[in-house]
């Protein structure tokens, strides 16, 4: 999912997505195709906390989506910087990610700014928006909370982008940004919402 900050609003431009065979080097081919013309090449990749395992191996997934963002199969540089910006992020709890989202959407908090997605390019991550439940159960100190009904990532491949949650977990983590997350906890709507290493 690829957003763009714009005065007051994230716009969320585009999503991208590939379905086994497909592996990562044609989903960066995607984008790369897709912003060719695009003038400022400068990427700030979040990224599920998973893309960091074997970092310290230099063989981790963030790693590898930078490479190809950089290089082409051919080995040339492609004119794009990628920065990563989830090394050390902590576990997202799925309240903290609905009440941040909620809180963006409705733009009444100030310091977050609101979300505007292209309804044409976002089809998929609007969908998935769309039919991902909600389910209310004790979290690990028996206190009810929020969570995602991840059972519709077991869906035939060819139905995930448009009906599995993983498309609206990709909004997550380029929305649940430390900044943004720190305005929400300051005014008092999310408690213990995070792990100690992304405070």
């Amino acid at each position: 999912v690829v957003g763009q900050s714009c005065r007051a609003d994230l716009r969320v431009l585009k999503n991208f997505y590939t379905l086994a065979p497909e592996s990562s080097e044609q989903l960066c081919t995607k984008f790369l195709s897709f912003f060719r013309h695009h003038k400022k090449k400068v990427i700030h990749l979040y990224y599920d906390r998973s893309g960091n395992q074997y970092q310290n191996l230099g063989r981790d997934w963030a790693s590898e989506i930078k490479r190809f963002l950089e290089q082409d199969g051919h080995g040339h540089k492609t004119g794009w910087q990628v920065i990563l910006m989830s090394r050390n992020q902590g576990v997202i709890e799925q309240q903290t990610e609905f009440l941040l989202a909620k809180a963006m959407m409705n733009g009444s908090y100030t310091g977050l700014p609101g979300i505007l997605i292209d309804k044409y390019q976002c089809r998929e991550l609007i969908s998935s928006m769309s039919v991902a439940k909600q389910i209310v159960k004790p979290n690990k100190r028996g206190v009810n909370q929020l969570f995602k009904d991840k059972s519709s990532e077991k869906l035939p491949k060819h139905r995930l982008p448009m009906y599995s949650t993983n498309m609206s977990d990709a909004l997550k983590y380029l929305i649940c940004r430390k900044d943004w997350l720190a305005i929400l906890s300051e005014r008092g709507k999310i408690e213990d919402w995070a792990s100690p290493e992304i405070v």
